[in-house]
């Protein structure tokens, strides 16, 4: 390439920007057209499509839950909320219980006068006994 061009070389490169000239000119036709076949087509759409106003218009939105699982959370919500009503009455049943145990020990008591010092008196032994085992161990 140290080599002065000759007209050989220069005639090569002639014809390249020549043909490539030719390329680009062909291919801009090209997109040319497929511009304008797409403007026509947005035409035709504007044309045939209902025009939209923004004087008013309804908006909709649609949820839809799964069928399968949307069941299979309501039977689990249910099953709780039927464990819950249960275990809370039982909780009330078990009150109404305590409740009455506590009105009849104090009917005890009053019926016998010396009861509750001795009830008081066992439940002290009672007491320092565990507190000795608890000791030795």
């Amino acid at each position: 390439m140290s080599e002065p061009a000759n007209k050989a070389d220069i005639q090569r490169v002639t014809d390249a920007v020549e043909s490539l000239a030719g390329t680009i000119q062909a291919a801009t036709e090209q997109q040319t057209a497929v511009l304008r076949d797409f403007v026509d087509l947005i035409e035709r759409h504007r044309e045939t499509s209902p025009q939209i106003s923004t004087s008013g218009g309804d908006a909709t939105i649609q949820v839809n839950a799964g069928g399968v699982a949307l069941w299979a959370c309501a039977t689990a919500c249910g099953f709780m909320l039927m464990a819950s009503v249960f275990l809370g009455l039982v909780v009330f049943w078990f009150a109404i219980k305590t409740n009455d145990q506590g009105h009849q020990m104090n009917a005890v008591y009053m019926s016998v006068p010396g009861l509750r010092e001795l009830v008081e008196k066992q439940m002290q032994q009672n007491q320092s006994i565990t507190d000795q085992e608890g000791a030795q161990q």
